[in-house]
C-alpha cells in the first residue's frame, strides 16, 4: 500500500549505512527461519536502485549469506545426505531462473518491474500472516 502498488516511487529516504545493521538483521533471521525473501526490498526500492541493479545486488548479499549459512549448518550436522543434493539442486534452480530472469527483466520497463515487486511483496507477506493466522488471531 505504501507504494501505491508500484506507482509511488519513494516512501522514504535511506541512508548507505542503514544497510549494514538491516542486512545483518535479515541474515540473522535467514538462519533462524531459513528464508527471508522481500524483506529488504524496501530498502531498495527507497535507495532508489533500478530493476537490474536491485536484483543484482540481492544476489551478490545472498551468497556469502548462503555461504555462511551452509558452513554453519554443515559444521552443526544439520546438513549432511540427502539434504545436501536437494541444496545442490535448488542452487542450480536458483542459478537457472537468475539467468531466465536476467532476460525478462532487461526488456521490462522500470515501473512494470517495482509493480511486481510490490506485488511480490504484498503476496509473500499475506501468505506469512496466513500460514501464522492461530497465532495472529491468539494476540486479538
Amino acid at each position: 500500500m505504501q507504494y501505491r502498488f508500484g506507482a509511488r516511487e519513494r516512501n522514504f529516504d535511506v541512508r548507505h549505512w542503514w544497510f549494514l545493521p538491516a542486512e545483518a538483521v535479515v541474515g540473522f533471521l535467514s538462519g533462524l527461519i531459513g528464508a527471508t525473501g522481500p524483506l529488504m526490498n524496501t530498502f531498495y526500492l527507497n535507495a532508489g536502485i533500478t530493476k537490474e541493479r536491485l536484483v543484482g545486488t540481492k544476489t551478490a548479499v545472498s551468497l556469502p549469506t548462503h555461504l555462511v549459512k551452509l558452513a554453519a549448518y554443515t559444521t552443526l550436522g544439520a546438513l549432511s545426505g540427502q539434504l545436501a543434493l536437494f541444496v545442490l539442486a535448488a542452487g542450480a534452480g536458483a542459478l537457472a531462473s537468475n539467468l531466465v530472469a536476467k532476460r525478462l527483466i532487461g526488456k521490462m520497463p522500470e515501473a512494470r518491474f517495482r509493480t511486481i515487486v510490490v506485488a511480490v511483496m504484498v503476496a509473500s507477506g499475506a501468505a506469512m500472516v496466513w500460514r501464522q493466522r492461530e497465532t495472529v488471531l491468539g494476540l486479538f
